[in-house]
């Protein structure tokens, strides 16, 4: 929806495990600690299935203002207008 090409090439999780350990590394030793562009948590967050139960959540808050398709085409609309990274 977004326009963004598909990727050209595939990479094994442990590989990108591997690449975010070692950026981790390089910015720890020589950039003060600035966030690396790859961290092994972002490369986590992406690999593993995150699931839950928002039967609580929607006791609390009741029901979503909006639908799961009104909140994606807000959100490629927020993006498309120039979003902040």
């Amino acid at each position: 929806r977004l326009g963004y090409p598909l990727p050209k090439r595939r990479l094994r999780a442990a590989t990108a495990m591997r690449l975010a350990g070692a950026a981790e590394w390089i910015s720890a030793q020589f950039l003060g600690w600035r966030e690396p562009p790859i961290t092994r948590f972002g490369v986590s967050a992406l690999i593993h299935s995150k699931t839950f139960d928002p039967a609580l959540m929607l006791k609390v808050a009741g029901p979503l203002p909006f639908t799961t398709a009104e909140g994606v085409a807000a959100f490629v609309a927020w993006q498309r207008a120039g979003a902040p990274p």
